[in-house]
């Protein structure tokens, strides 16, 4: 928002500052108003009620701060915002939590429709955050980033998509190598066929670039192995498909895999009937300012994209996830000087990207992968066919002029 001015520009900074003091305290408050519509029973569990009161106590010391006027007041909002950052609960609690204690109460589209709007407000207030660190940290160490003219806080204005692409293959090699107790070179890894415009660059957030190219790789080359890794026929590739469009448009990702399509499970019939009919009576809850919910839980690109089916197999598997924290920001040496590094930490450190190491398909990542792509404007979908494999289009702006998606 505050752009390449903001990194010399102390004026430019202090407005940074208030905007972030404003608008976080905006969004949390749409927060508690949506967990102040969820039925009482279900906010009476210890878990969501931690969850609310920490919102709480956010919206209250964010309330109070004055106007941030000198560099000693946007310190003191720095330690305060990182402070909270380390504090908040980590986005797999969240998913179990919500997911255990609303489903009895709630629509499962409403569930889902309520997760996602907590997480994007989680993942938006974040990045807020930590862009206005990082442009304090530049402003206040300007020389480090003088040969750095690309960098503008966490974005990026020139990314070559072709070498983060290729260096996001090769970490889900490595992921796969890992998982499968098989060396990096093992023919039954699927190899990567990369074509089309390859010298596309576009401005974006390199780690939630890095993030949602990683979890789509992964999920072809996982379904790919899965599914031929006994068939005695040769490992067919994955292609990716660069398409980077005209001067004004979006740049399109295409992910091609021969994994037997996405096919989620559905819920079960029996000893479900009953209950769902329960549900049924009730009427879908909506929150506040939802007039009415799109899709069907019950199809089968709803079903992808929910979040309510990663908190139960979560949830089944019995998983005691301790928050950590992402604001736990790396230290490096600024001429001399021990200053934080804001973009040290994955934007799904707290947990997302300990799916991949739980044991479970690559695919249920696909939510927060859609989550992410759609924050600044992207879109991610599908065309599957059953039985043979999956086409999954991922659409980018390359400028980052798109307005930020918020509730």
């Amino acid at each position: 928002m505050f752009g390449r001015s903001a990194r010399r520009n102390r004026t430019l900074l202090m407005e940074s500052a208030n905007y972030l003091r404003t608008e976080m305290t905006t969004r949390i408050a749409h927060r508690l108003r949506d967990m102040q519509a969820i039925p009482f029973v279900a906010m009476s569990n210890e878990q969501l009620d931690s969850i609310y009161q920490f919102y709480w106590r956010t919206f209250e010391t964010l309330r109070r701060m004055s106007k941030i006027e000198t560099d000693e007041q946007n310190e003191h909002l720095i330690e305060v915002v990182t402070q909270l950052l380390s504090e908040r609960k980590s986005k797999l609690d969240l998913i179990v939590g919500i997911s255990r204690e609303c489903v009895n109460y709630m629509e499962p589209e409403a569930v889902n429709l309520f997760l996602a709007r907590m997480l994007r407000s989680q993942v938006s207030r974040e990045v807020l955050a930590k862009q206005h660190i990082a442009l304090s940290v530049m402003q206040t160490s300007a020389s480090q980033y003088e040969k750095r003219p690309y960098e503008i806080g966490m974005v990026h204005t020139h990314i070559n998509v072709n070498d983060t692409i290729q260096r996001c293959v090769q970490l889900a090699r490595e992921s796969l190598a890992n998982t499968y107790k098989w060396d990096i070179d093992d023919p039954r890894i699927p190899r990567v066929e990369l074509s089309g415009d390859l010298n596309v660059h576009i401005a974006y957030l390199p780690a939630h670039l890095e993030f949602i190219l990683l979890e789509l790789c992964k999920v072809s080359m996982q379904s790919t192995c899965q599914r031929h890794e006994n068939s005695g026929h040769s490992m067919p590739p994955v292609h990716i498909l660069v398409v980077g469009g005209a001067d004004k448009d979006d740049m399109m990702i295409r992910f091609s895999d021969q994994g037997g399509g996405l096919h989620p499970s559905k819920p079960r019939k029996e000893g479900h009937d009953e209950s769902h009919r329960a549900t049924l009576a009730r009427g879908p809850l909506l929150l506040p300012g939802v007039e009415s919910l799109r899709e069907s839980s019950s199809s089968p690109a709803s079903l992808v994209w929910s979040f309510h089916n990663i908190g139960k197999q979560l949830d089944s598997m019995n998983l005691k996830l301790e928050a950590t924290s992402t604001a736990n920001l790396s230290q490096s040496e600024v001429d001399g000087a021990v200053t934080p590094d804001p973009t040290a930490s994955y934007p799904g450190g707290d947990g997302l990207m300990r799916l991949s190491v739980l044991n479970m398909d690559s695919k249920k990542g696909l939510p927060m992968v859609k989550l992410y792509a759609e924050l600044f404007g992207g879109a991610l979908d599908f065309r599957t066919l059953d039985g043979y494999g999956t086409d999954m289009y991922l659409s980018l702006p390359k400028f980052g002029t798109s307005m930020e998606l918020h509730e």
